[in-house]
């Protein structure tokens, strides 16, 4: 079901739309709709391991060629230019990782913040239920 611009809508438009009534969905119709689309919830990503984000900083172009740069200084003898190389890319990959860690972490938490329950109208009654049950064509009440 969708509907272009819906925030630019009348209320009997939206309504219409969706096959809803003011007065809510009736339970019946909210359980139809629910086997037919599916909860509503968003999708689970896997967690990211520390391990897989630190290789990830050394998929960058610009990483290999810095680590090729080090081996071909390596190989000409000049120590010092290998480590400071090396050096750069430590440093470049440690906070490339930091950043990646804290924002896996802001994004578990940011998770753990999502309203789990919804006032819906049903039958013309205000009722309580988990968000995952909501449908399409639900009237929420917001507070």
């Amino acid at each position: 079901m969708k509907i272009a611009d819906p925030h630019s809508l009348d209320t009997d438009t939206i309504l219409k739309a969706l096959d809803a009534r003011d007065q809510g969905l009736s339970v019946e119709e909210a359980a139809k709709r629910l086997s037919q689309y599916g909860p509503n919830q968003l999708p689970v990503g896997r967690s990211v391991s520390p391990f897989y984000l630190l290789l990830k900083q050394f998929k960058s172009w610009l990483v290999i060629i810095l680590i090729l740069a080090a081996i071909i200084s390596w190989v000409a003898g000049q120590v010092v230019d290998t480590w400071v190389i090396i050096a750069v890319v430590i440093i470049n990959a440690s906070i490339g990782f930091s950043q990646e860690f804290r924002a896996e972490k802001a994004i578990s938490a940011l998770q753990e913040l999502i309203v789990k329950t919804a006032k819906v109208l049903r039958a013309g009654k205000l009722i309580t239920l988990p968000s995952e049950e909501l449908v399409p064509g639900d009237i929420i009440i917001l507070e």
